[in-house]
């Protein structure tokens, strides 16, 4: 039995700190000392983001494990440092700046374009390549920050076209009364795709509704929602963690028992511990890693609660593994970490195996189209239902 180092060094506030943590692996080690390929992982580790970066960063450690513990990347290993920009869109930034001035040839960006977007900015006047693990606005690319810009996380307009047809096709849920979160990009873009996407197919919103972190209080809103005669098919819901638990909260406690429907922010279960036994609200996610539905996706979950102990909150830690491994495949396929070699790899990649399927990218279109996994709450628990993909899906930038 052998040990594998995995080197992480946190920057925060123009403080450096040397963290390294042993796991016992008995595959190829390579040396620490060889080298190493450095990634910058700009994230929260305080503040309410934390609970979106925390899996993802959990999945990108267990990645930077399991290529080290196969011989690394180009025969070196893959070290990682981070900063932590406290939730705070101004310090990522100054995040990735201090982390490529580290040596970092490619940086992780928060999950989410208003925090993630400002570290990619950077990134790319230094011509190195940033992923973004889940943020879900479509402007975390080619056309909102510039062509060393990527996500790993499905964008707002393609869950939008996918729940719009599946509401309407398959359910048969013809009429929508639709709430906006506007505190993000996300979830205001992801409103605005499901409405168009709906209409697309015929489907009608009958009603809309604004929220925001500022103020979640809906009293008013779900009285005007009870009022429709006939009550709408569905409920809309474009938000996110911890808005979220007040909103489905507040609904369910008036008693209105409509189906909900969202985007990737419900990911995880533990949101709605507070909210007894509930059901009938469907979420598109990246994954599913809460039970063996997807064998690959579960069987990289048990690797996870081995590695610290306990089960995955969401699948998001699947988006954190799959930018490590694009990283990797590009470096590969480069032969250097030289950014724009490894960038002209990653906007031409091509059905590149990674945990969450087959990754292609085009210079044109830095965001995955992969199928959407469909998941749902019965009794408080989240089930895997299938995965599904938009037949019509609207271009992000039309005017």
């Amino acid at each position: 039995m052998q040990t594998l180092p995995i080197i992480r060094r946190w920057l925060s506030g123009g403080a450096l700190l040397a963290v390294s943590v042993f796991i016992a692996s008995a595959g190829v080690v390579v040396a620490a000392e060889s080298n190493p390929i450095i990634i910058g992982v700009v994230e929260s580790k305080t503040g309410f983001m934390s609970a979106y970066d925390g899996p993802p960063s959990q999945g990108i450690d267990l990645a930077v494990k399991h290529i080290n513990d196969a011989g690394g990347v180009l025969g070196r290993p893959i070290q990682i440092i981070s900063f932590d920009q406290k939730t705070d869109p101004a310090l990522a930034a100054t995040g990735a700046t201090a982390l490529i001035d580290q040596g970092a040839v490619a940086i992780v960006a928060a999950c989410d374009f208003d925090f993630g977007s400002p570290a990619a900015v950077v990134a790319n006047a230094r011509q190195i390549p940033a992923i973004s693990t889940c943020a879900g606005d479509p402007k975390f690319g080619v056309q909102g920050i510039g062509p060393y810009a990527y996500a790993m996380a499905l964008g707002s307009n393609y869950q939008a076209a996918a729940l719009a047809e599946w509401t309407y096709a398959t359910k048969n849920w013809h009429t929508a009364y639709v709430i906006t979160d506007t505190t993000v990009e996300y979830t205001k873009g992801l409103a605005r795709y499901f409405k168009d996407s709906y209409a697309d197919f015929g489907g009608m919103i009958v009603g809309e509704a604004n929220i925001s972190m500022k103020d979640l209080s809906i009293g008013a809103q779900i009285n005007n929602l009870k009022s429709l005669d006939p009550a709408p098919d569905q409920i809309f819901i474009a938000s996110f963690v911890p808005n979220l638990t007040s909103v489905v909260s507040q609904i369910r406690a008036a008693g209105v028992e409509i189906p909900i429907v969202g985007g990737s922010g419900y990911d995880g279960e533990e949101w709605a511990l507070a909210i007894p036994n509930l059901s009938e609200v469907y979420f598109g996610a990246e994954g599913y890693t809460l039970g063996p539905a997807v064998p690959s996706q579960w069987a990289l979950a048990e690797k996870y609660r081995e590695t610290y102990g306990s089960a995955p909150t969401s699948s998001t830690f699947l988006t954190g593994y799959s930018v490590i491994q694009t990283f990797a495949a590009a470096i590969e396929q480069a032969g250097t970490t030289d950014g724009p070699a490894v960038n002209d790899k990653l906007s031409n990649l091509k059905e590149e195996p990674t945990i969450l399927g087959s990754l292609s990218y085009t210079p044109t279109n830095h965001s995955p189209l992969r199928p959407m996994a469909l998941n749902a709450f019965s009794n408080g628990k989240v089930i895997f239902l299938d995965f599904i993909t938009p037949s019509n899906l609207r271009d992000a930038f039309e005017k």
